[in-house]
Formats: structure tokens, C-alpha cells, sequence
């Protein structure tokens, strides 16, 4: 098997798995490529690209130990033909391929009344414009998630703003950190009903983001030198995808469906 996934989030924001974990995983089931595109962050990029360098010299040492070993075998019974060797065989503990990083994020924007999310790729992570986006962003989510703690407060629920950053980790705090607070409290069952009755919009806890304009945000990813891309085009409306895609792209998008 290989492949390519482009759209791939670690603890830094709502992912599961350390950036370390997401590079070992995509190469073990054979991906040549991915994409850390974590929620306004951007802290999980060098880790997994130095976890690509670390499989790398996993590898060339294993095939120079491979060589010696074989080579040794050779001058012991030059006669023979076989290249089996358990063990040599045995050192090769995943048969792992190069593996791609590619440097991106997930960008909230907003599109009139709409949250919009906006992928950058191939971004410049040291840019002070991206980075003075991203920590605006995440100073926002912090405010958003004491509020919603507040709320959570008034209806007589309980949850900590420090559990919730432990939860949170190295990246920013999202709301799925809220309902895992929530689900360790026994407040809720699980993330679904978490958000169902209190964390969804329409629900008595919920608070909107504070984002930037999308076509600003846009411009911001050009600047640091990235590909902007829409993260879920399907949930925008035509008229939508058109204030942020102009005609003619539009069009050469359908015509090469």
C-alpha cells in the first residue's frame, strides 16, 4: 500500500497521537507523504519532521549492519549461495519507505456568518505575519474556553480550567478538550453528548470564535509563502465557495471534474 494524506492533527490541537506517533503510523501502513495541519498551530511540525530524520538513520544503519553482516557470512562459507540470515533478517524491524512532511495548519477564518476553515501548505513557519495570526487565534480560544467554563459554571457544572490545559497539552485548547474534562468528571457519557447538550452551537454554553476574515486569512497564508486550500468545501454553499474562488477558477475546477 501507499499514499498520501494531507490532513492530519496530532495533540497539538485535537489529534490523539504525538506528531512522533502520526509519522510512525503513516509509515508503517506504506503513506509516502503527509501533512501535520493542526487546528491555528503549528507546533507539531518539527517534531515530526525530526522523527522522519530519526527513521531515516534507523535505516542506514540497519542496512550497513545488514551489509557487515552478510559480508561476514560470505568470508565464512564463500561456497555458498544463499543469502538467508536470520540474523540479519531479523534486524529489519519495519520494511519503512521515505516519508514526506509536509508543513501546514488549519486556519479558523470567517466568512460572513460562517466559520470557514482555510488549510495552508508548504507554509514558512518562521513568518511573523503567520505567527502573529496564529497567536492572536490562540489567545482567543483561551479567552472562548474560560467563557465557556463560566457558562458551564452557571448552569451548576463544575469543570477546571487547569485540568482542561493538562488536557490540552502543548497545543491549543479546543473543545473537545472541554468534553474530555467533562467525560473524566462523569458529567457526560462521552464527546457526543457533551456536545449535544452543552459545547454545539444552539447550545446553552457555546461561544463563538473570534476569527479573521477569511480572504484575510488567505492572503496572510500567501504572504508566508503557502497554498491556501478550503478545508471542507462541502459544507459551504456556492455562493459561499465564490467569495472566496473566483469565476474562472471555478470554472476550470468543473471542467476538469
Amino acid at each position: 500500500m501507499s499514499g498520501i494524506d494531507l490532513h492530519i492533527h496530532t495533540i497539538f490541537s485535537d489529534g490523539t497521537l504525538t506528531p512522533a506517533e502520526v509519522v510512525r503510523v503513516a509509515s508503517d501502513v506504506g503513506l509516502t507523504a503527509i501533512a501535520i495541519a493542526d487546528h491555528d498551530e503549528i507546533g507539531g511540525i518539527n517534531p515530526a519532521i525530526e522523527e522522519v530524520r530519526s527513521q531515516k538513520s534507523e535505516i542506514r544503519s540497519q542496512k550497513s549492519e545488514i551489509r557487515s553482516q552478510k559480508s561476514e557470512v560470505r568470508s565464512q562459507n564463500p561456497k555458498s549461495q544463499t543469502t538467508e540470515n536470520p540474523i540479519t533478517d531479523n534486524l529489519i524491524t519495519v520494511n519503512r519507505i521515505p516519508i514526506e512532511v509536509v508543513p501546514a495548519v488549519e486556519i479558523s477564518s470567517q466568512l460572513d456568518d460562517r466559520s470557514v476553515h482555510i488549510l495552508g501548505y508548504f507554509i514558512d513557519l518562521l513568518n511573523p505575519e503567520l505567527n502573529d495570526l496564529l497567536s492572536f487565534i490562540c489567545k482567543a480560544r483561551i479567552e472562548r474556553s474560560e467563557q465557556i467554563v463560566l457558562s458551564l459554571q452557571e448552569l451548576g457544572i463544575f469543570v477546571d480550567i487547569k485540568e482542561i490545559e493538562k488536557i490540552a497539552g502543548p497545543g491549543v485548547i479546543c473543545r473537545p478538550h472541554i468534553a474530555a474534562e467533562m467525560i473524566n468528571r462523569g458529567i457526560v457519557a462521552n464527546k457526543e453528548e457533551a456536545f449535544g447538550k452543552y459545547l454545539s452551537y444552539h447550545s446553552p454554553c457555546y461561544v463563538p470564535k473570534i476569527n479573521k476574515p477569511t480572504p484575510e486569512v488567505i492572503k496572510i497564508i500567501n504572504n508566508a509563502g503557502g497554498i491556501p486550500v478550503i478545508a471542507h468545501p462541502s459544507y459551504l454553499s456556492e455562493e459561499g465557495i465564490k467569495k472566496i474562488i473566483d469565476d474562472e477558477v471555478l470554472q476550470k475546477l468543473r471542467n476538469s471534474a
